[in-house]
């Protein structure tokens, strides 16, 4: 390996390493608008939703439940705040 291609791939390695050190980490939160909470909330949905709306809702992990979503991207665990 001569220099010069040495030297580029040490500056790339530095590059790299320094965009992930300098990448924010932050928690993956959304938008809540029309989340349901709680088995009350969900019974105003129309069924089938209302059936796996309160499912989603009574897990013991604390959940959410958006009607509007993608299939299968509808009930969304709960992040916890530190």
């Amino acid at each position: 390996m001569d220099t010069s291609t040495g030297l580029l791939l040490r500056g790339c390695l530095f590059a790299c390493s320094l965009g992930g050190l300098l990448m924010p980490v932050t928690a993956s939160a959304h938008e809540t608008t029309d989340a349901k909470k709680t088995v009350a909330e969900c019974r105003a949905l129309e069924a089938p939703s209302r059936g796996h709306c309160t499912e989603c809702v009574s897990r013991p992990r604390k959940s959410h439940y958006h009607a509007s979503a993608a299939e299968g991207a509808r009930c969304v665990a709960a992040v916890e705040q530190k």
